[in-house]
C-alpha cells in the first residue's frame, strides 16, 4: 500500500469516474484501474461497487477512505513542516529568525518588553514583525504555506513546529474570555470555559 494508491482512492471516491480521475491525476485509465485493483487485492475486499458508469464506495471502502484521507493529510503536513530553521541542530538565534518573514497578532507592551530584554532592540515587534493581523487562524494559514515564522503562544497553533530559541524567552501569558454585558450566554460557553481551563492547566 502506498500514498500514491491512497491518493488514487481519494480521487476516485470524489469523482466516481475512472476516466475523470485518470485525467485529473495525469494517468491513463488502465493505470488507475490497476492501482485501485492492487489496493483492493492487498486489503482483501472491494472498495467500490461498479454501478453502471458510476463507481460507488462500498461500506468497507468508506472506512478505508476516511483513514486514507487522514494518512495523506498527515503525510502532507510532515512534508510541509520542513522549515529551514527546524533543521538547525542547536538553538535558534533571533538573528536567524530575522532572515524570514515574521507574523503575529498585535502584541502587548509586556510581550514587546520581554522580546527586547531577551533578544535586543531588533526584536521589538515594531522592528521585526512583517505581517500583523487580528485573526490568528488567518496568520497561521499563511505560516503553514510559507517560510514565515509565527510569534504566538504554541497552544494557539499546536500543529506548527515550535522553534527552540537560544536563549529561550522566559515569560507567562494571560488569557481572558470576554462576553457582552446583558446578553444571554451561548450554551456552548460553559463547555468552552471548561476546555480552556483544562488546556491552560495542561500547558
Amino acid at each position: 500500500m502506498t500514498l500514491v494508491q491512497l491518493r488514487h482512492l481519494i480521487s476516485l471516491a470524489h469523482t466516481g469516474s475512472f476516466s475523470q480521475s485518470a485525467q485529473a491525476l495525469h494517468l491513463t485509465q488502465p493505470a488507475l484501474s490497476r492501482s485501485v485493483r492492487a489496493l483492493e487485492d492487498e486489503l482483501g475486499m472491494p472498495l467500490f461497487d461498479r454501478i453502471g458508469r458510476r463507481n460507488e464506495l462500498t461500506v468497507f471502502g468508506r472506512e478505508v477512505l476516511e483513514r486514507a484521507r487522514l494518512l495523506v493529510s498527515e503525510a502532507e503536513a510532515l512534508r510541509d513542516r520542513g522549515h529551514p530553521l527546524t533543521r538547525l541542530r542547536k538553538g535558534v538565534s533571533f538573528e536567524a529568525v530575522q532572515r524570514y518573514p515574521i507574523a503575529s497578532t498585535p502584541l502587548s507592551d509586556e510581550v514587546a518588553r520581554g522580546l527586547v530584554e531577551t533578544y535586543g532592540p531588533q526584536a521589538h515587534p515594531a522592528n521585526c514583525v512583517t505581517l500583523q493581523c487580528e485573526e490568528l487562524p488567518s496568520i497561521a494559514d499563511v505560516v503553514r504555506q510559507s517560510d514565515t515564522v509565527l510569534l504566538a503562544v504554541h497552544e494557539s497553533a499546536p500543529d506548527l513546529v515550535e522553534l527552540r530559541m537560544e536563549p529561550p524567552m522566559r515569560g507567562t501569558a494571560r488569557f481572558g474570555l470576554v462576553t457582552l454585558r446583558q446578553r444571554t450566554e451561548a450554551p456552548a460557553l460553559a463547555i468552552l470555559r471548561r476546555l480552556m481551563k483544562e488546556r491552560m492547566a495542561g500547558a
